[in-house]
């Protein structure tokens, strides 16, 4: 369309000043004879090339800044490893930690439960609206809040760039997204617009390729964290005893960093960046983050009732043995020696250090042991990652300060709901939110399919359809634009379908049978392909 007649003759016009300035003054060596319009055509193009070399150089200028105050991050969280705060009177007896309990519950809803079920557990169900808008009002407060700290910062929304534009290799997507987010100013990663293009592919991005490359990433993260131990050195995460995600050991919690080290840590650094750009999005990720980290996060003390849901075998052999009444000396007896303040092994420690200073020498009495659990707890939480958990923490922060965080009242549990959304797909509760070409046989084979298919295929499926795995904290009513099933008379039954990410859309072709659907869904959710971005 470029060069369509009009703007051939839009074109010319502008470059005809530019050859008789040329001509005038470098071949005859006098003035110009240009028209009045010509001079003011110019004028505007000279205004233009300026303004574009200045905005270029804001934004080189303000990417130096944003490196320059990252690496001064970077150093300041190497130089203060991360402490877990403790609740007050943690260690001193069985009943505090058992009473935790009573709060703590895994972060989606069991398979089976309903959603008013989930939303009254979890103390956010509001019967006049719906379930989770306690936490969809408290995300929206949260961004609220950002922005406006965002403006009073800029001085002017003039200021503040219109668009996050990022470019990625899908083979390599987490390397580039920690290298392309670690240097760019929080002004233009909270930028309203994000535009996301994978290189290699087409496709113009209206909000699909966004939701693909958020989900992407998450899905890559979940997968590396589950890598043997003998390729962990490319994982930025490890999975807790609990299967959730946490930092991965880069190093011993002081001493000297190495440059390969330091690459890690500025990845780390970036990834907390990542989480919170997640959730000032709205783009839920598929993964699950442990409940003390998002309580870490949001510098809320741990209580005995997080260690235990975290490694139960640890609590009850290590925490509840010693507290209970006459525990010391059943431990010692096993031991064959007297208890230490030394730590438990763990993968990112494997060899027990001391506690405190002379801990190696100093024994747990029925006096110390309160201050022995709340060591030893403390150190096996936060041991071997208090630097990779206070980089990840520092990146999150840059994004989403704790001072939002704070007045947005937002709780751990909500967090891990803003980062993770709801990871139970009920198929029922998704065709009652669905819109779609009702009337056709497919349509109905369609749904008999999804229900014949497992949690992780209908996973793949709303990637497929969507661009996420996951659904927003407040589920299927909050999935906009909703769902739909479209079925086409265009092509052959021989195709696979396609989906509109953009619209949340699928396409069936006409099938002859259920069967026929059945396959070609699973071929084609299988492709890792949208068929239409």
């Amino acid at each position: 369309w470029l060069t369509v007649p009009p703007l051939l003759t839009y074109w010319l016009f502008l470059a005809s000043p530019w050859t008789v300035l040329a001509r005038d003054l470098f071949l005859y060596h006098k003035v110009p004879g240009l028209a009045l319009e010509e001079w003011l055509a110019v004028v505007a193009m000279v205004w233009a090339l300026a303004r574009v070399a200045y905005i270029g150089a804001i934004a080189q200028l303000g990417r130096l800044i944003a490196r320059q105050h990252m690496e001064d991050t970077l150093r300041e969280a190497l130089a203060h490893p991360f402490r877990a705060e403790l609740e007050q009177g943690f260690g001193q007896g069985l009943g505090q930690g058992i009473a935790c309990m009573a709060s703590l519950t895994s972060p989606a809803p069991p398979t089976g439960e309903t959603s008013s079920d989930a939303d009254l557990e979890y103390g956010t169900y509001d019967s006049s609206r719906g379930s989770r808008m306690c936490i969809k009002e408290k995300q929206t407060l949260m961004l609220v809040e950002r922005k406006e700290l965002l403006l009073k910062q800029a001085g002017c929304k003039a200021a503040l760039p219109g668009y996050l534009r990022l470019s990625v290799h899908r083979d390599r997507i987490v390397e580039d997204t920690v290298t392309a987010l670690f240097d760019r100013p929080v002004s233009e990663l909270l930028a309203p617009m994000v535009s996301v293009k994978f290189e290699g592919e087409l496709g113009v991005d209206a909000g699909g390729l966004t939701r693909d490359w958020f989900d992407s990433v998450g899905r890559c993260l979940a997968e590396q964290a589950r890598q043997s131990a003998s390729t962990k050195e490319v994982a930025l995460l490890a999975t807790a005893p609990d299967q959730t995600l946490i930092p991965r050991s880069v190093g011993s919690d002081n001493g000297d960093v190495s440059s390969e080290q330091q690459e890690r840590f500025r990845a780390l650094l970036a990834l907390g960046r990542f989480l919170a750009l997640a959730i000032f999005h709205k783009h839920p990720l598929p993964v699950s983050f442990s409940l003390i980290l998002c309580k870490h996060m949001l510098r809320v003390p741990v209580g005995m009732g997080d260690v235990r849901q975290l490694d139960p075998e640890f609590y009850n052999g290590r925490v509840a043995q010693v507290l209970k009444v006459g525990g010391l000396a059943e431990i010692n007896a096993a031991l064959g020696e007297p208890l230490t303040f030394v730590s438990a092994a763990s993968e990112a420690v494997p060899e027990p250090q001391e506690l405190k200073k002379g801990g190696a020498e100093l024994i747990v009495t029925d006096e110390n042991k309160t201050e022995y659990v709340q060591l030893l707890c403390e150190a096996y939480l936060c041991g071997g990652i208090r630097r990779e958990i206070q980089c990840l923490l520092q990146g999150f922060w840059d994004v989403l300060p704790l001072e939002v965080l704070l007045k947005s009242n937002v709780k751990p549990r909500e967090l891990s709901l803003l980062m993770s959304g709801v990871a139970h797909l009920d198929p029922q509760e998704w065709k009652s939110n669905c819109d779609g070409d009702r009337g056709e046989v497919q349509f109905t084979w369609f749904w008999q399919v999804v229900q014949d298919l497992n949690s992780e295929q209908r996973c793949m499926l709303l990637h497929f359809a969507t661009g996420s795995s996951r659904l927003p904290p407040g589920g299927w009513r909050e999935l906009a634009p909703r769902f739909t099933v479209k079925v086409t008379d265009g092509g052959s039954d021989s195709y696979l379908p396609h989906a509109h990410t953009c619209v949340n859309q699928i396409v069936l072709h006409r099938y002859k049978s259920k069967d026929q659907l059945y396959h070609k869904l699973l071929h084609a959710i299988l492709t890792e392909d949208f068929g239409f971005a």
